[in-house]
């Protein structure tokens, strides 16, 4: 039998980045916790990264690229994969025009250097307008809603008054079996990192030890051209009208 072995990480599925000590055994991962030695997380991890055991040993994930055909899901090498999604994506293009195409990128892309150096050229490579991302909710909310919440009430839905709601929030019980809320995290984005920017700004610290700091990544994506300024530019759908 394999000796276990502990390995320090860093869970990469949200920014906190939590500090993990992971203890594997050969290529298994057999437990996860929070790195008690971690600066910023000290030990607190969520469910998530507790979680990615089981991803990494579930015996269903995808491994090697495989290619749907007729007669099922035979697997193939990612030579061929790669050369099957370039030559269907040039063909679609050349038939349809750019517009045929669509992109969609998730968390975490910006998590890991390779995503972040590798995926923005390669999305810009159909010519396609049609991309998608976690950013329209995750990210973009915060740039566009300051104003319109300003000065706006704070509706809070849960099964108990929390302390937030205590602040003079307005709160809505959620009873069991009687009601439902369905939660987004685009709320908590926009409200939560508006207020800590503006507590930031008020007491002096932001981007000082202490406060919130501007990250300096590794790959910058500015700098290096691969994303411009923010715009907003309206734009017709091409499936509006078709009832889609």
């Amino acid at each position: 039998m394999t000796q276990a072995t502990i390995r320090p990480g860093s869970c990469t599925l949200c920014e906190a980045m939590c500090g993990l000590r992971i203890t594997v055994s050969g290529d298994r991962v057999i437990d996860i916790r929070g790195d008690e030695d971690d600066r910023l997380s000290a030990g607190h991890i969520c469910p998530r990264a507790l979680a990615l055991a089981g991803v990494r040993n579930d015996p269903d994930r995808l491994r090697p690229p495989v290619r749907r055909t007729a007669g099922g899901r035979p697997e193939i090498t990612w030579d061929e994969a790669f050369g099957l999604v370039s030559g269907e994506l040039a063909r679609i293009g050349r038939t349809h025009g750019a517009g045929a195409v669509a992109t969609c990128l998730g968390n975490p892309v910006t998590h890991g250097l390779g995503a972040m150096t590798h995926a923005p050229p390669f999305v810009a490579l159909p010519g396609t307008r049609n991309r998608f991302s976690a950013g329209p909710v995750d990210r973009s909310p915060p740039r566009f809603a300051p104003r319109p919440l300003m000065g706006r009430r704070r509706v809070l839905f849960g099964p108990r008054r929390t302390e937030t709601a205590r602040l003079g929030a307005e709160h809505h019980s959620i009873r069991p079996g009687t009601a439902a809320a369905r939660y987004g995290r685009m709320g908590v984005s926009t409200l939560c990192r508006w207020g800590v920017q503006l507590l930031n700004i008020r007491t002096g610290d932001l981007d000082r030890p202490g406060g919130t700091l501007f990250t300096r990544p590794a790959a910058d994506p500015i700098r290096t051209g691969e994303r411009g300024p923010l715009t907003v530019e309206p734009e017709r759908s091409p499936a509006e009208g078709t009832g889609r």
